[in-house]
């Protein structure tokens, strides 16, 4: 028989070589899991259980913290807006970021030149 949770239950993780801490507890009725930075001590990304396993159901999702993620077509927007020198740096070093991540994706070939970005040499 499967027990109630009554109280938080809490792990430590690593997660890309940095440790975290992994909490699953019940808030209003609704098990909740988040994930703080071990040592810091600002607000946990907070995700709703059941959200996280709808997710899963079909393909694997490849957990993020989808409350941070800003879209990279919003983000060069709104540097193209910028009207200063300070912008072009900026916009160069956003499009080496999402090149870095395309590249280090599963992203077939087809799909990463879709995406505008050149398959090295």
């Amino acid at each position: 028989m499967a027990t109630k949770l009554t109280k938080p239950l809490v792990r430590e993780v690593d997660i890309d070589e940095e440790a975290f801490l992994v909490s699953l507890i019940v808030e209003d009725g609704e098990p909740l899991v988040t994930f703080r930075k071990k040592g810091s001590r600002g607000a946990p990304s907070r995700y709703l259980l059941r959200n996280l396993l709808e997710d899963s159901q079909g393909e694997e999702v490849t957990p993020t913290l989808k409350h941070d993620m800003i879209p990279y077509e919003e983000v060069m927007s709104k540097l193209g807006a910028l009207l200063s020198k300070e912008a072009e740096p900026l916009e160069k070093i956003v499009r080496d970021i999402f090149e870095v991540n395309v590249l280090a994706s599963d992203l077939s070939d087809a799909e990463v030149v879709e995406k505008g970005v050149a398959l090295p040499e």
